[in-house]
Parts: C-alpha cells; structure tokens; sequence
C-alpha cells in the first residue's frame, strides 16, 4: 500500500484490435484501487495512461499508437445472494483519445454496439471463471494479503455495518 486505502501502482499493457483501415491501438496504463468503503460506500479503481519504459513493451508507439485514457470504476458491495454467492455493482466512467483525427461514425458505431456488449461478456466470463478454485488469480490474491486481505476485509467490515443499519430500519 502507499498510503491509507490506496492499493496498487501496478502498470498494464493491452493491446486493442481495431477494424481496417485502421491501426492497433494500446493502451499503457497505470492501477490504483481506493478504499472509499467507510466514506462512499465504494471502491475505486482508477487508470490512467503515461509513460513507460518503452523498451520494455512488446511495441512502440509508432508501431502501435497509443490510446490515451482516463477511467475510473466504482465497485459496490452488494449483500449476497441466498445462496451465499457474492455480488457487486460495477459502474465504469471512461474518457479516452483514439489518436485518430475525426474519429469516423463507423468506428464509434462499431465500439458501443459491438466492442462494448463483447467486452462486458467477456469480463463477466473472466470474472466467473478466473477468480474462483485454484485459478492463478485466486493464488496471487492469496499470496498478496497487504493488498487483497486489506480490501476483503474492507468490504466485510462494509457489509456487516450494512446488513447491521438494514436490520436497524426494520
């Protein structure tokens, strides 16, 4: 942690397939989680583009240009379902620069109806199939106890206040 509710600092590098006539564009981003659980009832995971070391990316900049991007989700705790499945509202705030001067109406067409709805899918699946069992991330998560223990207990402490001020109203 760098600081009170701050997790993270990690850097990530995806590159997006776009459709002919156009170029690949990546996106090098930076990660950081903010606890605003007690606060706002949330957490934030914030991205943002900048630099790199570009030597150490699978491309270049002019081999494949980059996006400029500035995202921030927010993550809810909900209570779970019967079953004791655990659920979460996501909410995702994205500004982002193509790098392509008059972006043409195909290209944004093509991003909100088919990119976005595959995207969700695939997250929704990654999420489902990833994060559970002996997956890799399940291992990292349990290995890394300054970073996930401190946001799961975070949310239990959230929920169990929760599910406690829901009892209060009835």
């Amino acid at each position: 942690t760098t600081k009170r509710g701050t997790f993270g600092g990690l850097w990530g590098y995806v590159e997006i397939w776009f459709p002919w006539p156009l170029s690949n564009r990546a996106m090098v981003v930076k990660c950081e989680t903010l606890d605003c659980l007690e606060e706002r009832g949330a957490l934030l995971i914030e991205l943002l583009s900048g630099d790199y070391e570009e030597g150490k990316l699978p491309t270049t900049a002019e081999q494949c240009p980059r996006l400029w991007v500035k995202n921030l989700t927010k993550i809810v705790p909900l209570p779970p379902k019967p079953d004791g499945t655990p659920r979460s509202q996501f909410t995702l705030f994205c500004e982002t620069d193509f790098q392509t001067p008059l972006t043409p109406k195909f290209l944004i067409n093509f991003i909100l109806k088919v990119m976005a709805p595959v995207v969700y899918s695939q997250v929704k699946e990654l999420l489902e199939s990833s994060f559970g069992g002996n997956s890799q991330f399940r291992s990292r998560m349990e290995d890394t106890p300054e970073m996930y223990g401190a946001i799961k207990e975070s949310v239990e402490k959230y929920q169990s206040a929760e599910a406690k001020r829901q009892r209060e109203l009835l």
